[in-house]
């Protein structure tokens, strides 16, 4: 066999195998100079191919195709569709559905396929290895198509290509390792664009400078580091595997993405215009780390993208910049945006612009700006920017954006939800945020936290909520304020007042934040603001706030307890009730004359705000506790919870440090058991008390002078116990027949008293109406397994609940009745197997095997055999057997069988034997046979020596069998 010759041609670094008779003019095709003209009549059986055959489509040969779809469907692997240009333009969506096929025009300007309006000129979908050659595409009209589009398509090669006047001029659609060389992109709205998600490398390809975009080169920078770009026209950039690359001053705009970083770290991205884009204008993607985006005076919106977790944009960050889309995290981590305006509401092909957190972690947003703007979308189907930032999961495993901060920024105009919660979403810290005109729509929030999965510990506090619909809604366990004195938020519909201040908001004075707590919706939920601020964040003015001491008459005075929570305290200005005055925020003063002074604070912030406080102070004198008061339970409370505590409120006049006595007992109204001494709590647990009692109790109050004030004796009656529900709903249900013998027992029971524990115990007895069997005690469950029960059965069984307080309540007797006990059931089995090997052929060889019943006790198995091999002859010693048990045990079944006539054969089968009375009970016995092969002899001399003596050798014929 003749092998084929072939050669190796590069033509602008891109190789192709040719045969040989044809290098020439393949070369000459590639770089774009003549071929034979429309004139020259070229026969289909004579091609020009890249390894294969040749399809004509266009010119005046026989057997050319009008469409160049058609010359594709009928190409296979390697072939070539050449397409001349005296019919163009060609108007058609051309699909590459096979592997290796080339697409090459006569001439790039006069060659060309005209979508039409439609989705694509040329389409490579889900195929590989193609070569597109000296062609102009063009007229896609819808969103979001392209005039060439690579979708899940690898390895093509574009070359002297035109692409222009569509809404998208190329896209490479998860496809990686596309060459491209000298062609023109110009005239669409949407000019070049790399789509991925899965891993990095599809967005590795061979794209240099040849190719332009409206006439601007195209970069796609790969593996370099140390580079600066400044003030140069550039149709696309995309920076892949690079490392400390500059990009500064310069304008992109009109393409999917106008800078694409894949695998690049350590660069920067400042003072350029970047807009434009149909989705983001800078991607950052997989192992992207450390990069810069800063003061881009237009910006289209940025996106982290990755699918891996191990290889994700982590520690990038965007600064003072001007963002007119948004932008998307998509599991990375540790990025931060800060100072930047972002103007949200513009949707195109397809994405709305938002800013979202999916599947991310320790990102920061802080001082920015950010608010929905009317835009008019550019799709046909827009899709509304509701929210402003969404935290949420990115995919269907629900693992949502966690540890994330937000911090001091503004939020105005969204019609929904300045921020909204998705699944799974927690530790986020929502800081210092202006929320102000949103959620037009009553059915969500300014904060709005609604998941399926909950989006618990999540900290909300020090933020301002003004004219939302609704402020806030939250479905889940979040903290809506930080400790105090720093507090919770700012509400413009809370209706609160300021009497009080400090941890338990019971010291008389104010500290700018409300005495009762502020509750989140839903009613019911689990959340309430309990330290609502009563300003706006960034306008509180300071809380004034001072301890003392007295050592004889010199009071020691400290204000470092008084605080600003939005600015610095400037000064301290002390008035010390005797016509005296100082300022510090530490400082002591002696009086003259032992009395009780009024002495104040007035603190002074940056933003020149101010707040005071007074206290009175005691020289000399000593007075006794104000009377204990506010008991809970309340005085004369009945109902009342046995495991309650005790609660009091008590202070004094001196603000001496108080300790407290309590006494308490049951069923006298002059209590003087002494239950606990010199407690400093205001609080106390007497344990778990009776039902259905009257407690008598006070209080008695001693300062750290000695002095003392015996409160009041208060007394609460508490709650009586209703006994258990009657046991009730029995399963099996009361005189239920055939029931399983394996059937667990059930019943309905619980408690009237919300609180009560109840247990059950169970009697279970056969054939006795009045069952006093006790088969279990004490279970917490309404359900019991009684093990496995007697078959054709009555049972009786009876259930007696018991509550905590040892009430009792007696269930009815219900009874059931088990199951016929079933008829014993036999069971095939067969042990052995039928080998013989070099059986001489007619010779009988003899085998066995066994047959048993291995079902039930009693069962009677009668049994068969319904099936040989074909080849043989066969006798079985028994063929069949009757009532067989299995206390019988294995029946032995002699086998004979002459075997068949043929040499150097291998036969098999099975004997299948089967259970007469269950055909699908049965089994088999596998079965080989082999004859003896025949030696391997020269029989040249041999077949010479019969011929010539006919009559000789005997024994020799005998042996070979001759």
């Amino acid at each position: 066999m003749v092998g084929q010759v072939s050669i190796v041609a590069e033509v602008d670094g891109v190789v192709y195998m040719v045969k040989k008779l044809l290098a020439v003019a393949i070369i000459l095709l590639v770089v774009g100079m003549s071929i034979p003209s429309t004139s020259t009549t070229v026969e289909k059986s004579s091609p020009v191919s890249f390894d294969g055959k040749t399809l004509y489509v266009g010119g005046s040969g026989e057997g050319n195709y009008t469409k160049i779809q058609d010359a594709i469907d009928n190409a296979s692997k390697w072939d070539t569709v050449f397409i001349y240009n005296d019919s163009s333009p060609y108007y058609e969506n051309v699909e590459l559905r096979k592997n290796y096929l080339n697409l090459i025009g006569e001439d790039t300007n006069t060659t060309i396929i005209d979508a039409g309006s439609g989705r694509w000129a040329v389409l490579a979908h889900s195929t590989t290895g193609h070569t597109l050659c000296n062609l102009t595409l063009q007229n896609v009209t819808p969103t979001s198509y392209a005039a060439f589009c690579a979708y899940h398509s690898d390895n093509n090669k574009i070359i002297n290509c035109r692409m222009r006047n569509s809404s998208m001029g190329m896209e490479l659609f998860y496809s990686k390792n596309t060459t491209m060389r000298n062609n023109r992109i110009e005239n669409n709205t949407v000019n070049f664009g790399i789509t991925g998600w899965w891993e990095a490398s599809e967005f590795y390809n061979d794209i240099d400078t040849s190719n332009t975009i409206n006439g601007k080169p195209m970069y796609n920078i790969v593996d370099e580091s140390n580079l600066v770009i400044d003030s140069i026209d550039i149709g696309w950039l995309g920076l892949i595997n690079c490392t400390n690359i500059t990009v500064k001053n310069i304008t992109i705009t009109d393409n999917l993405q106008n800078i694409l970083l894949i695998d690049t770290s350590d660069s920067t991205i400042s003072n350029c215009k970047l807009y434009n884009s149909s989705q983001w204008s800078v991607m950052v993607g997989f192992d992207s780390d450390n990069n810069s985006i800063e003061n881009c005076p237009i910006l289209d919106g940025v996106d982290f993208i990755t699918n891996n977790f191990w290889f994700a944009p982590n520690c990038n960050t965007i600064s003072n910049c001007n963002l007119t889309f948004g932008i998307a995290f998509q599991r990375s981590s540790f990025n931060s945006v800060d100072n930047c305006d972002i103007k949200l509401g513009l949707e195109k092909s397809g994405i709305a612009g938002w800013i979202a957190l999916g599947n991310s972690e320790n990102n920061t947003i802080s001082n920015c700006n950010i608010y929905k703007t009317e835009v008019e979308s550019n799709t046909d189907h827009p899709m509304p920017i509701n929210n402003g930032i969404e935290i949420q999961h990115h995919d269907t495993v629900h693992c949502g954006s966690n540890y994330n901060n937000i911090v001091n920024n503004t939020f105005y105009n969204f019609p929904f939800s300045a921020i909204k919660f998705f699944h799974k979403s927690t530790h986020n810290k929502i800081i210092g945020n202006h929320i102000i005109n949103c959620n037009s729509h009553p059915d969500y929030a300014g904060i709005y936290n609604y998941g399926r999965d909950k989006n618990d510990n999540n900290i909300i506090y020090n933020n301002t909520f003004i004219n939302n619909s609704r402020n806030a809604f939250d479905n889940s366990s979040n903290f809506w304020n930080i400790t105090y004195p720093i507090g919770g938020n700012y509400w413009d519909d809370y209706s609160g007042e300021d009497n009080y201040r400090g941890l338990n908001q019971d010291i008389p004075g104010s500290d700018c934040i409300g005495d009762t707590p502020y509750n989140i919706p839903p009613e019911g939920g689990n959340n309430s603001d309990y330290y609502p601020l009563m300003y706006e964040w960034g306008e509180n003015p300071p809380v004034a706030d001072f301890s003392f001491i007295i050592n004889n008459s010199t009071a020691y005075f400290n204000a470092s307890s008084s605080y600003d929570r939005d600015g610095t305290i400037m000064s301290y200005d002390w008035d010390f009730g005797d016509d005296t005055s100082g300022t510090g925020m530490i400082i002591n003063h002696t009086y003259s004359e032992n009395r009780t002074y009024k002495v104040t604070l007035t603190v002074t912030d940056d933003d020149d705000k101010q707040g005071s406080w007074s206290q009175f102070v005691r020289i000399g004198i000593n007075r006794a506790p104000y009377s204990p008061s506010d008991p809970e339970p309340p005085d004369g409370a009945t109902d009342v919870d046995v495991n309650a505590d005790l609660s009091w409120n008590c202070s004094d006049p001196d603000n001496d440090p108080l300790t407290f006595n309590v006494y308490f007992e049951a069923d006298d109204p002059t209590p003087d058991v002494l239950v606990s001494e010199n407690q400093t709590e205001n609080t106390y647990d007497p344990g778990e008390m009776n039902i259905n009692t009257t407690y008598y109790w006070k209080i008695v109050a001693w300062d750290d002078r000695g002095a003392s004030t015996s409160g009041p004796i208060w007394n609460f009656t508490t709650e009586t116990n209703a006994p258990p529900y009657p046991p009730s709903d029995p399963n099996p249900e009361e005189g239920e027949t055939d029931v399983d013998i394996d059937t667990d027992l059930s019943w309905t029971g619980g408690d009237p008293d919300e609180n009560d524990t109840v247990v059950y115990d169970i009697y279970l007895e056969a054939n006795d109406p009045t069952p006093d069997i006790l088969v279990a005690d004490d279970i917490n469950e309404t359900w019991f397994d009684p093990g496995t029960l007697d078959y054709e059965t009555k049972y009786y069984w009876q259930i007696i609940a018991k509550d905590n307080h040892d009430a009792l309540t007696w269930g009815s007797v219900w009874h059931f009745t088990t199951e016929l006990a079933p008829e014993p059931e036999p069971d095939l089995s067969c042990d052995g197997s039928l080998s013989w090997t070099d059986v001489k052929p007619g010779d009988t060889v003899t085998g066995n095997f066994t047959v048993e019943n291995v079902g039930s006790n009693g069962s009677l198995l009668d049994w068969d055999i319904v099936k040989r091999p074909g080849w043989g002859k066969w006798t079985f010693d028994p063929e069949s057997g009757e009532d067989l048990t299995p206390e019988d045990g294995k029946v032995m079944v002699n086998v004979s069988v002459a075997a068949p006539d043929e040499k150097n054969s291998e036969f098999t089968g099975e004997v299948k034997i089967v259970n007469k009375e269950n055909s699908s009970d049965f089994c088999t016995i596998d079965v080989s046979l082999s004859t003896p092969k025949n030696k391997p002899f020269n029989f040249n001399l041999l077949s010479w020596l019969f011929e010539r003596f006919p009559n000789a050798f005997p024994i020799m014929r005998y042996i070979l069998e001759l």
